[in-house]
């Protein structure tokens, strides 16, 4: 089974049996979130990231927004009240289906199942944001790449993407146990007291922004904090696609 045919299954499954915990992964909530505090949590989320990518003296045009990861459409039904359109995109059709029958902004949302390992579901130069929130992190660093090219390919020239991405810690000690030992997993079950339903991975910083560039795309920002005792690092990344 290749790994896109993996995370399809695996993200199909959580959105069959507890899709707003596996979106938004809290302790408290594993049972059950109450469903007009999980997508509150959406409208908070989109105020502060587009706060922050305006505070880069960034200006977001309307036009077509795409929510990469869309899930049940947390954050794709904000983006639409920003936004002339907004399309959510995910792997699994269990959460395309769940976003459809959750959509509360009628035509200005729009869903999309993508099985494939691209976007070429969309063509060049559609939209004017791309926005992807705890998504790439969960994809191996060959597949969470291919995506980021595409992010540039389909944003018009002059566009913005804003996505989220982790990099492993720089302490050497901490670096070489998240590569090489199951700490992920012990964490996890210290805190939730279960198996972890998805992996992580990571991708230095210097690495993405090489990827973006030879995209054709330039990095306008990226704000970075430190989480899980320090064993990741979490990098927000804002670009804009060259003219």
């Amino acid at each position: 089974m290749s790994e896109l045919e993996t995370l399809s299954r695996t993200w199909d499954s959580l959105g069959n049996s507890n899709p707003m915990w596996a979106i938004l992964t809290t302790p408290e909530n594993r049972q059950h979130w109450d469903t007009d505090e999980f997508f509150r949590t959406g409208q908070e989320d989109i105020a502060t990231e587009l706060a922050y990518i305006e505070s880069l003296g960034v200006e977001l045009r309307g036009g077509r927004a795409l929510d990469f990861g869309c899930g049940l459409g947390r954050l794709t039904q904000p983006l639409a009240d920003r936004f002339d359109e907004a399309v959510g995109v995910d792997i699994a059709a269990s959460m395309i289906e769940g976003a459809r029958a959750a959509n509360q902004r009628g035509s200005r949302c729009r869903f999309v199942l993508n099985e494939r390992d691209d976007l070429t579901i969309f063509g060049d130069n559609e939209f004017d944001f791309v926005f992807s929130f705890l998504v790439l992190q969960h994809m191996p660093p060959s597949l969470a790449e291919r995506y980021m090219r595409e992010f540039v390919r389909i944003l018009k020239p002059g566009g913005i993407a804003y996505f989220q991405m982790t990099e492993y810690s720089r302490n050497p000690v901490q670096r070489f146990l998240m590569k090489h030992a199951p700490v992920e997993s012990a964490f996890w079950l210290l805190r939730h007291r279960s198996r972890p339903p998805f992996k992580m991975h990571g991708r230095d910083l210097d690495e993405i922004v090489a990827v973006l560039e030879g995209a054709g795309a330039h990095v306008v920002g990226v704000r970075s904090e430190s989480y899980g005792r320090n064993f990741w690092l979490d990098h927000r990344i804002v670009l804009r696609k060259r003219q």
